[in-house]
């Protein structure tokens, strides 16, 4: 295997990053404060139909998709994303800095997100302002009239911001793996996913490329990658001298959805013909009658 070749889905992944970070680089932060609106419209009891629908609408546009084929946001879509895979990109061909956390420790720190998660919700409930968050900043900077101030880095979010940059110029996704509050809930999806990473283990040598290549260092050992944590990059399958792992559709989603079409098929054929009323057609003759008693059949 050639390491120097860049595999065509590398390419198509770039590209889709690029262009979302050129379209929708605020798309994360949108859907944080969608969520933040949404507990804040449980927790006051403002409800209001036309902000709900919006909050829901942007809501599963990440969050359906991420049920049913994982988390490509995450790895295809999300600029914040993006920001670390080429900061850590430029770490690789300049730093040279390849260095993993031992898998227990990178274990344990992967839940930290959670704790970030519960402290954002506790904000919400209490209704703190937490203005120029590091999201927010990010978003801001994306743009170039965003730029035409840059007093937003001296702030607590700006300063984080920057604290993760550098950061994520010493680990792969560091931001992704420990920090990121909406990785917590994605993960939590992801776990029930439509499509899931198969990789025969009698058909697996000893290289550990796969593990070895992910961006977020999971263990891919065994048969089915499950992990909640996998950000759909596709580098494990293009890294796979053997071509021995493949992308499949859940065998029980697949039944489910199944069972689903057939009830829907039995709805629609034996149920339906049940309910439809009976349509009654009169139809006038002008041919001319004489006075006496007609019978008929219809």
């Amino acid at each position: 295997m050639n390491k120097n070749k860049i595999h065509p889905m590398t390419i198509i992944r770039h590209v889709i990053q690029l262009i979302a970070f050129l379209l929708i680089p605020g798309l994360f932060a949108s859907t944080l404060n969608a969520l933040k609106s949404l507990m804040t419209m449980i927790v006051t009891g403002t409800f209001s139909l036309s902000s709900f629908v919006t909050i829901i609408v942007l809501l599963c546009i990440t969050m359906i998709p991420t049920l049913l084929f994982g988390r490509f946001f995450c790895g295809f879509f999300c600029s914040f994303g993006a920001m670390q895979d080429l900061l850590w990109e430029i770490s690789k061909r300049t730093l040279k800095i390849r260095k993993k956390l031992p898998q227990s420790v990178d274990e344990g720190l992967k839940y930290v997100k959670w704790i970030v998660l519960l402290g954002l919700f506790v904000i919400w409930i209490l209704q703190i302002d937490y203005a120029n968050d590091p999201w927010t900043v990010f978003a801001k900077y994306t743009s170039l009239s965003g730029w035409k101030d840059g007093s937003s880095f001296l702030t607590w979010g700006g300063f984080t911001l920057i604290a993760i940059m550098i950061a994520s110029l010493l680990s792969e996704r560091v931001f992704c793996r420990f920090l990121c509050p909406l990785g917590a809930i994605y993960s939590l999806l992801a776990g029930a996913r439509f499509f899931k990473f198969v990789k025969p283990h009698e058909q697996c040598g000893k290289c550990h490329l796969c593990s070895n290549q992910c961006a977020m260092q999971i263990d891919l050992s065994d048969d089915y990658v499950t992990s909640g944590e996998c950000i759909e990059c596709m580098r494990c399958i293009e890294s796979c001298p053997r071509h021995n792992i493949q992308a499949q559709p859940d065998k029980r989603v697949m039944t489910a959805a199944s069972v689903t079409a057939i009830a829907g098929l039995y709805y629609v054929g034996t149920v339906l013909p049940t309910n439809t009323s009976t349509i009654t057609t009169t139809q006038v003759s002008t041919k001319s009658y004489t006075n006496g008693t007609y019978t008929g059949s219809g």
